[in-house]
C-alpha cells in the first residue's frame, strides 16, 4: 500500500463458478470437501528465490487475476467479491527455512473474508534450489486456473532472476466480468437454457436417487476409497476412444454408465460431470473458479454393446458441457420439489470426472490391497462423510487409476471392489 491511506475494495457479486466454493466454505472445517484448497510445490533448480522475488511475481500475477487479490463477505444477505489493489498483500508468505519437500506441514483453512485465497510458503529443495509450495482456494480458482496460476508464477519467477519480463498470454475474463454477464440478460437466457436441460432429465433424476436411498436406514458418517491401477485400463482406453471417434472421458463415462446400470437396475443412468467451461469465450487463460457440475445422463441399457455406448457417451459429455454454466442457487431452487434433491437429502447423485496427469497421493496407508493381471486394487476408510458414488479418473500415456469415493452405508468392501472392478472390466473384455 502507498501514501499510508487505507485501500478500498471494489464490491461485485461473485460468479456461478464461485457458488459453490462459497457454500462449502460455509460448512463445518470437519465437513469441508479436501477439494476446497489446490496445493503444489514449484521447485526451482539452481535458483535462490527469496521473500522479495516472490512478492515482486506475486504483485505481477495479483494485477492480472482478479479472483487471487479478492476477500469475501456476505453484504445484504448476499456473497460478495471485494476486489483489492495488488498492493494491498493480504496473503501469507510463509518462509519455512527448511526443506520445502520435507515432511508435511500445517495447511490451516484459509480465512478468506479477512485474506486474500492464497498461501505460500518459501523454503529449500535440495542442496541448490529453492521450492515454493502454493495453496489457492477453489473460490479464486478451479483445477484448470491452478494450474494455469502455477505456469505462470514459475514463468515470472524465473524471467525476474534472468532480469527479462515473463512471456504470459494475454489474460482470460475475470470473475467480477462473468458475473455482470450472468446477471445480464443474455446471462439469463444463458441460465434459462440449462434449466430445461435439468428439468427435463427429472423422472431419471428421482429414479436412481431412489434406488440408491432404498438401501439403508441413515448415512453412515464414514466414506470407502477403492483405488485400481492398470496399464492395461489405459491401452484399452486409448483403443476404444480412438476406434470409435471418442475420449477417454467418453470410454470413462460409458463403463460408469453401465456398471451403475446394473447395481440400480436402471437403463438410463444420470450422473454429475465436472465441465471445466474452458471452451468458453475469454476463459482459456483466466485463473479463476468457472469449473460446474454436467448432466450427463446415459442410456446404459445392457442389451447393446459397450464400443457403442462409447459415442452416445462422447454426445452426451458435449450436451452437459452445452448446459454447464448456470445458476446453482436457481438449480437448487427449482430442483428442490423433485423427491431425492429437498436440502440436507441423505443422498447425492452419482459423479464421474476424468482428469489428464498422475493421481493425487493416496489417502495414507491402504487398509488391504489385491492384485490381478497386473492391475493393484487398494482400498481404504476414512472418517468423513460421502452422500454418493463418486468416480475419478486419472490418465498419463501409460497408466489409468480409476477411484471411487462411496459412503460407507451405500456400498460394502466387498461392494465397492466389485463396482469399481466391473468398470474397468468393461473396456477390458471388449477393446
Amino acid at each position: 500500500m502507498t501514501g499510508g491511506t487505507e485501500p478500498i475494495p471494489d464490491r461485485g457479486a461473485i460468479c456461478w463458478g464461485q457458488q459453490w466454493a462459497w457454500y462449502e466454505q460455509r460448512r463445518p472445517p470437519e465437513r469441508r470437501s479436501t477439494g476446497l484448497l489446490f496445493d503444489d510445490t514449484l521447485v526451482f533448480p539452481g535458483l535462490i528465490v527469496d521473500r522479495d522475488d516472490v512478492r515482486s511475481a506475486i504483485r505481477t500475477l495479483t494485477e492480472r487475476h482478479q479472483s487471487l487479490r479478492s476477500t469475501f463477505a456476505v453484504e445484504d444477505g448476499r456473497p460478495t467479491q471485494l476486489l483489492w489493489p495488488a498492493d494491498a498483500e493480504l496473503f501469507e508468505l510463509i518462509d519455512v527455512g527448511e526443506r520445502i519437500d520435507g515432511p508435511e506441514q500445517p495447511f490451516a483453512a484459509i480465512d478468506i473474508e479477512r485474506r486474500w485465497p492464497l498461501r505460500l510458503l518459501l523454503g529449500r529443495s535440495g542442496r541448490a534450489a529453492s521450492g515454493l509450495r502454493v495453496v489457492v482456494h477453489h473460490i479464486a480458482a478451479d483445477r484448470a486456473g491452478f494450474h494455469t496460476f502455477l505456469g505462470e508464477l514459475r514463468a515470472t519467477v524465473e524471467a525476474a532472476a534472468r532480469g527479462a519480463e515473463p512471456d504470459l498470454p494475454p489474460a482470460g475474463r475475470q470473475p467480477l466480468e462473468l458475473a455482470a454477464f450472468e446477471r445480464s440478460e443474455r446471462g439469463r437466457a444463458v441460465n434459462e437454457r440449462a434449466m430445461r436441460h435439468w428439468m427435463s432429465r427429472r423422472g431419471e433424476l428421482e429414479s436412481v436417487l431412489g434406488a440408491l436411498r432404498a438401501g439403508f436406514d441413515r448415512p453412515a458418517p464414514d466414506m470407502r476409497v477403492f483405488r485400481i491401477s492398470s496399464k492395461a485400463a489405459a491401452a484399452a482406453f486409448d483403443r476404444l476412444a480412438a476406434t470409435r471417434r471418442s475420449s477417454r472421458a467418453a470410454v470413462a463415462v460409458a463403463a460408469v454408465s453401465r456398471a451403475l446400470s446394473g447395481l440400480l437396475g436402471v437403463d438410463t443412468v444420470p450422473m454429475y460431470m465436472l465441465v471445466n467451461n474452458r471452451h468458453l469465450p475469454g476463459l482459456r487463460h483466466s485463473v479463476a473458479s468457472v469449473v460446474q457440475a454436467g448432466l450427463v445422463a446415459m442410456d446404459a441399457s445392457a442389451d447393446r454393446r459397450f464400443e457403442d455406448a462409447v459415442p452416445t457417451a462422447m454426445r452426451t459429455i458435449i450436451t452437459a458441457m452445452r448446459h454447464a454454466h448456470y445458476d446453482g442457487d436457481d438449480l437448487t431452487a427449482r430442483t428442490a420439489s423433485f423427491e431425492g434433491f429437498e436440502v440436507d437429502a441423505a443422498v447425492s447423485l452419482p459423479s464421474v470426472n476424468f482428469n489428464f496427469g498422475d493421481a493425487p497421493p493416496p489417502p495414507g496407508p491402504a487398509a488391504a490391497e489385491t492384485r490381478d493381471d497386473g492391475a493393484v486394487l487398494r482400498w481404504w476408510t476414512q472418517d468423513r462423510p460421502c452422500l454418493g458414488m463418486n468416480f475419478h479418473f486419472h490418465s498419463t500415456e501409460t497408466d489409468l487409476t480409476a477411484e471411487l469415493r462411496v459412503g460407507a452405508h451405500l456400498l460394502s468392501e466387498d461392494g465397492g471392489r466389485d463396482l469399481l472392478t466391473a468398470v474397468l472390466s468393461h473396456s477390458l473384455e471388449t477393446a
